[in-house]
């Protein structure tokens, strides 16, 4: 006579997975009717955005009931690195929106929502600022094909982009230019912070428009200096002042250009990263104050949108 297989602990609540096993690093659960793979990552991870690395681990398989899910509790590849190569993260970067027509600096809404709608199609994750950070400070893993979304814009942002990242439920993040702030075609403060409490993500963009890396012509060091600091402390400053919030990240203004010196004001002032407009993919090994960001121009047709998004260095096609 055959021995009776061990009966399966109950879950304390109705319709959750019941977890069967657990090993150092993993769990074993069996899904329930109705679960989802962001709903085991809410339940084990304490984070929704881990659904798609928990879906890798279990090749994509499509959930059901009784169906055995494993859950890797910690990193299993931190940096994204295979025999092959190493995972890069884009970060794209727009500078405003348009409900009519684009040109170079502005991406009219309907490219702007096919190009969402491609990266949901590919199966890509958005990924939030500090998730970024925590790849590239090797803490934690990222999905395979992950990407960022951040923002310089005018009022443009408001009225198109941020309906359309709602629609998706895609993170993204402000870099607010103070100096633009109810200006001409810009953002009025009550905008930003309506956006900022509906989870738009607000940081640094600096007060004007001046390149940190370079003098000016016939200014001293001392002026150069004052000017560095003006630029990162006062708009760190006025956007606490004015919604509350203490920015940790910030993109470089003007062409995106940095050096050491402007580096170590940043990290005097106290933020954790800031980022270049040098395109390309981000890998873990990259300095988290030299963060690239790719411009995505309203030029852009869908393929060009796609070449954009690399999330792989192949090393050895080399």
């Amino acid at each position: 006579m055959g021995q009776t297989a061990p009966e399966k602990p109950a879950d304390e609540k109705a319709g959750a997975a019941v977890q069967l096993q657990s090993q150092e690093g993993f769990k074993v659960v069996q899904a329930q009717a109705g679960d989802t793979y962001a709903a085991l990552a809410t339940r084990y991870l304490n984070d929704p955005g881990q659904a798609n690395l928990v879906a890798e681990f279990n090749d994509n398989r499509e959930l059901g009931p009784g169906r055995d899910v494993i859950i890797p509790l910690k990193a299993l590849s931190f940096g994204g690195i295979t025999p092959e190569g190493y995972q890069v993260v884009p970060v794209l970067a727009y500078t405003d929106f348009s409900s009519g027509e684009s040109d170079p600096t502005t991406v009219a809404a309907s490219d702007f929502e096919q190009q969402m709608q491609f990266i949901k199609d590919q199966g890509f994750t958005v990924v939030t600022l500090n998730q970024l950070m925590d790849f590239l400070n090797m803490k934690a893993s990222l999905p395979a094909k992950s990407v960022a979304i951040t923002m310089d814009g005018g009022r443009g942002v408001y009225d198109v982009a941020f309906p359309v990242l709602k629609k998706f439920g895609y993170p993204a993040t402000l870099f607010l230019r103070t100096d633009r702030v109810g200006a001409k075609g810009g953002l009025t403060w009550d905008q930003v912070r309506e956006m900022n409490k509906q989870g738009l993500d607000v940081e640094c963009g600096g007060m004007t428009d001046r390149d940190l890396e370079k003098y000016q012509r016939g200014e001293s060091f001392d002026a150069y200096f004052k000017a560095v600091e003006n630029e990162v402390a006062r708009s760190k400053a006025l956007i606490k002042q004015k919604l509350g919030l203490d920015c940790k990240y910030l993109a470089y203004p003007g062409r995106g250009g940095t050096n050491a010196l402007v580096i170590e004001v940043l990290k005097r002032e106290g933020f954790q990263g800031a980022f270049t407009m040098e395109r390309g993919g981000n890998p873990f090994f990259i300095n988290t104050y030299r963060v690239g960001r790719t411009a995505i121009p309203g030029t852009y047709r869908l393929a060009d949108f796609e070449r954009n998004v690399t999330v792989f260095k192949n090393e050895a096609k080399r």
